[in-house]
């Protein structure tokens, strides 16, 4: 029967096609992502030996990153990528060139790194809530303050100045997706037990 063998070699044609599609175009920076976004990759190795509070602080910014690229359905391993190499200063831009950052994760690190006021991408968005809000708990955690800390409260503020300081005013995110974030940020009370 040669019209069954005809639509069985055009499918397995097709599945090839897909396959390599996939590993050419939409899984092309892979590998790169899994080397650059190991904990164990040489710069954050470092960075946990010479200044483990910045190293912490870098991995509790990938994991709201993580969490809330995957709620608003974004480019995760690129904001990752972002939130671990987010404090590498005069360092980052060798280190992009050397390990050869995906574009995705550049474009992020460098509007990030130079905004001045607003940002563009929704993913340099949520970087720069997620440093926010880390930065901000941080600081009243190692102040040493015997207070409860209304962890609440502090989103709330972080994000009102935020936004009333125009650093999403030319931004593709919306009011929603800033609401969802804030939200998210809220619900992870426990959470901010780790940064004690």
């Amino acid at each position: 029967d040669v019209p069954g063998y005809a639509s069985l070699l055009v499918f397995i044609l097709l599945l090839g096609g897909i396959k390599m599609f996939s590993a050419v175009v939409i899984y092309k920076y892979r590998s790169v992502y899994l080397d650059i976004n190991d904990t164990e990759a040489p710069y954050l190795a470092e960075l946990r030996e010479s200044n483990k509070q910045e190293y912490m602080h870098c991995v509790h910014t990938v994991y709201f990153c993580e969490r809330i690229g995957n709620r608003l359905n974004l480019d995760v391993d690129a904001l990752k990528c972002a939130g671990y190499y987010h404090k590498a200063g005069e360092k980052l831009e060798s280190l992009i060139e050397e390990k050869h950052f995906p574009p995705a994760a550049q474009k992020i690190l460098m509007e990030y790194k130079e905004h001045n006021e607003a940002v563009v991408q929704k993913e340099t968005a949520v970087l720069l809530c997620a440093d926010t809000v880390i930065t901000s708990i941080m600081y009243l955690v190692h102040k040493g303050s015997d207070k409860q800390i209304d962890y609440g409260r502090i989103i709330d503020a972080v994000f009102k100045k935020l936004i009333d300081d125009g650093n999403f005013d030319h931004c593709e995110i919306s009011m929603a997706e800033l609401r969802s974030m804030q939200k998210l940020f809220k619900e992870e009370n426990l959470y901010y037990d780790f940064l004690r």
